[in-house]
């Protein structure tokens, strides 16, 4: 149960069971790790195994798919069926370990002991995927930056590349600098002038460790000197530069004097007013964290990596999704996503709307454009080019980019978006594709 605004619960059933009954799209813009911002269009999808139908709908328009998987429980039932359904669509996957506040609050694992739970889920999400795809997918791994670790409930999520460039901003000190009780930040001779942050966070995972003599990677802690202060062999830079600052973070935050933790926390950037200094420790967490971290670019930096654009992806859904006769000239607008070609829209589900009277139809546009009071025909599951008795003409009569629990109206959208559509529902029962009205639009030569 995360500590935000629920804002993808639409319902209120949802809101009250705290639980995610129906998928729900929401469009951002979110900024990356270097700033640049792109518009994401992610649909939440219930995680219990009765709503599973939701989740088959979204992935038939989807681009890619983040998978959510708790780090206490690994792969459960409805894991284990949707890892099946991304395979059978083809679909990019990007693994999101979540919750891994409870691995430090709950079970109250040491950080080494950590690091192997969490290996432990990715090397099982693995094995499920290699041996159901017959090895045809990339191997998950966070050095590979197709990992993210998440805590809901405290409000953030970082990739290894996300966290090394949070890092290194905190490393540009002189290497004489006191250490403070963030030493794991600091001080490491020069760390942060030698290495960029997607060098660093390839250095991040596995059998990696630093040697404080040298100052250079290892592949086996007996290869690297002793810890000058502890005398024992270093531990792997996960565990270092990772874990160990988070469980500093989470022990300042559950039992240290106020004036020790504004002190620690103002080191790395994060002031504290007394207002939160003096709450209790799950808002007092809530804030640090967010705060320490701030918008979660390495979501983002995940999914511009590994989940390709509309347009890239064109090909691979029209190959898989479309029906019809593939040498067709709506065929190659699709492939192009043609915004200036035949509008062609795949509806995926229908939105009761807040009246209960009627529905918003939820589509991705694959060539074209539409907007409100254009004449379309709307070709049911039945239709086919021989038997058009499943045909219906409509207008449209709104297009909405969707928000979550609002949404915005639009003039127009072009291929390669994924809108709410009104004035269209009542000639469809589930699924549907959105044609132009005139013969040039649709038609001819399929």
């Amino acid at each position: 149960r995360g500590g935000g605004p629920r804002t993808t619960d639409t319902l209120q059933s949802e809101q009250d069971r705290q639980l995610s009954i129906k998928s729900c799209p929401i469009t951002l813009c979110l900024p990356d790790t270097r700033g640049k911002t792109y518009a994401l269009t992610t649909i939440d999808c219930p995680g219990h195994t009765n709503f599973h139908d939701e989740s088959v709908a979204s992935l038939r328009v989807a681009d890619g798919a983040a998978l959510v998987v708790d780090a206490i429980e690994g792969i459960m039932l409805h894991t284990e069926m949707l890892l099946r359904q991304i395979i059978s669509e083809g679909l990019p996957l990007v693994l999101i370990i979540n919750k891994i506040d409870r691995l430090v609050l709950e079970l109250k694992l040491p950080p080494d002991d950590m690091y192997h739970k969490l290996r432990n889920v990715i090397d099982s999400v693995n094995a499920y995927v290699s041996h159901h795809s017959n090895g045809r997918y990339p191997k998950l791994s966070p050095d590979r930056g197709n990992v993210i670790f998440a805590s809901s409930m405290h409000g953030y999520a970082f990739s290894l590349e996300s966290f090394a460039a949070q890092y290194l901003d905190q490393l540009d000190f002189d290497v004489e600098e006191e250490e403070d009780a963030f030493g794991s930040f600091k001080n490491h001779g020069g760390l942060g002038r030698n290495l960029t942050p997607e060098a660093f966070a390839k250095r991040l995972w596995g059998n990696a460790y630093l040697d404080p003599k040298t100052r250079t990677f290892q592949r086996r802690s007996n290869e690297c000197a002793p810890d000058p202060v502890t005398g024992l062999s270093p531990k792997r830079t996960f565990v270092q530069f990772v874990l160990e600052p988070l469980y500093k973070m989470y022990t300042l935050c559950l039992g240290e004097p106020e004036k020790d933790v504004e002190k620690a926390f103002r080191s790395l950037g994060v002031l504290l007013g007394k207002e939160h200094l003096r709450s209790s420790a799950r808002p007092l967490m809530r804030v640090v964290f967010r705060k320490y971290f701030g918008t979660s670019t390495g979501f983002v930096d995940t999914i511009v990596q590994h989940v390709p654009s509309p347009a890239a992806a064109a090909k691979g859904k029209v190959a898989r999704c479309y029906s019809g006769p593939l040498s067709s000239r709506v065929v190659e607008s699709m492939i192009k996503c043609d915004s200036h070609g035949p509008l062609v829209i795949h509806v995926a589900k229908l939105y009761a709307e807040p009246d209960g009277q009627s529905f918003s139809a939820f589509g991705r546009i694959y060539s074209g454009s539409v907007k409100p009071g254009d004449r379309v025909k709307v070709l049911g599951e039945a239709y086919t080019p021989d038997d058009d008795e499943d045909m219906a003409f409509a207008t449209v009569s709104s297009v909405w980019i969707p928000r979550g629990r609002t949404r915005t109206e639009v003039m127009m959208a072009r291929a390669g978006n994924w809108v709410l559509l009104g004035g269209v529902d009542s000639d469809i029962i589930k699924t549907a594709t959105i044609v132009g009205a005139g013969k040039s639009n649709f038609g001819g030569d399929d």
